[in-house]
């Protein structure tokens, strides 16, 4: 027997009362499950359970794939940065490919812009992350990787960087998560002096069924250009999973702490291979 959430279940709040108390039905996550029977009383709003109560699908974040899984993701990107000169406004494609093996995540990245008549090709990325579970609801994630000079300006040199993070997987639909990188920026300084840059984030999210994820984080960094001040950015994320294969998410984040206009909002398409 299975059992979804639905609208009918949402009673206003008298009716509830009133429910429970002639019939001594009481059920607090609104799964159609009494809790005095429900095993898994805190499941998402929305997300479909069981005759226990417990969700059907577990819950996954974006991106996050068993073992043995490959991801292509294609996205397009658009940014207005008032503070970057000739590229104020900017439109990007990305390209994305990921394989998860033992928990060893592989990935490259890269990314084609085009700006008031300027176009090329971005920085490419390359990753190798490390997942560790000490727990089947805490993930810790470590890793390395390059930024390979692809973009074409004067200077421009790999740079190494380094990457950790942690994910608090939800027993009630809610997640937290925190994260930081630090890269070894290696560009010739041409007319600005330059430094190692980092970056950290915290944040938190909310499952309202096992397809449908949105968060709310918060980016602290220091930039690789020294006399720049430091980019403080609030940001969301929309993930929804309308397949077993494919899946969309949309991004939007903001610059806060200064005059001028800095807002990028990106929309993506993933496809699982496998």
């Amino acid at each position: 027997m299975m059992t979804i959430k639905t609208k009918p279940l949402r009673l206003a709040v008298g009716a509830a009362v009133a429910v429970t108390v002639l019939y001594g039905f009481s059920d607090q996550d609104m799964d159609g499950v009494d809790d005095a029977h429900d095993r898994c009383p805190h499941t998402p709003f929305l997300a479909e359970v069981d005759a226990d109560g417990c969700m059907v699908k577990p819950l996954y974040f974006p991106h996050e794939r068993d073992n043995g899984s490959l991801d292509i993701l294609i996205g397009y990107g658009f940014s207005n940065d008032d503070d970057t000169i000739d590229r104020e406004e900017q439109h990007v494609t990305r390209f994305q490919a990921a394989y998860v093996s033992n928990d060893w995540i592989y990935s490259v990245r890269t990314a084609w812009y085009t700006a008031e008549g300027d176009s090329g090709m971005l920085d490419t990325i390359v990753k190798i992350k490390k997942r560790f579970k000490p727990a089947p609801n805490v993930k810790y994630t470590f890793g390395a990787g390059l930024r390979l000079p692809t973009h074409d300006f004067a200077g421009n040199r790999a740079d190494a960087v380094l990457y950790a993070s942690t994910i608090y997987y939800p027993k009630s639909g809610w997640s937290l998560f925190a994260g930081a990188n630090y890269t070894f920026v290696n560009d010739q300084e041409i007319d600005e002096p330059l430094q190692n840059a980092y970056t950290t984030y915290v944040g938190s999210g909310y499952f309202f069924t096992d397809r449908f994820y949105l968060n709310a984080a918060y980016a602290y960094g220091e930039s690789k250009f020294a006399d720049y001040h430091p980019i403080k950015t609030v940001s969301s994320t929309l993930f929804y999973q309308w397949s077993d294969t494919w899946y969309v998410s949309a991004t939007y984040s903001y610059e806060l702490d200064d005059d001028d206009t800095h807002h990028t909002f990106t929309f993506n398409i993933g496809y699982q291979v496998w």
